[in-house]
């Protein structure tokens, strides 16, 4: 699909009704390593950030996704650093 190509990125809003959906959190639509955690159970405090998170510009939006992106990216540097030491 084209948000999995990476050609569209969803909204917030979508974002957490595809959670709701498929009864996951967000964290784990958003990370490919988050572990699956339904929706049933407690909350993270990222993911109840993250649903309540309405109505954002589409530039809050897109600098949220580059924000997000760059934590997922140093967290899997810090990773391959630890496994090359």
């Amino acid at each position: 699909s084209r948000y999995e190509n990476d050609k569209v990125t969803p909204s917030v809003e979508v974002v957490v009704k595809l959670a709701k959906a498929f009864d996951v959190s967000v964290d784990h639509l958003l990370f490919d390593d988050a572990p699956r955690c339904h929706l049933h159970e407690p909350a993270s405090k990222l993911t109840e950030k993250i649903m309540h998170l309405e109505n954002l510009s589409a530039e809050d939006e897109t600098s949220l996704l580059h924000v997000l992106s760059a934590i997922e990216a140093k967290n899997k540097l810090k990773t391959l650093m630890a496994e090359i030491r």
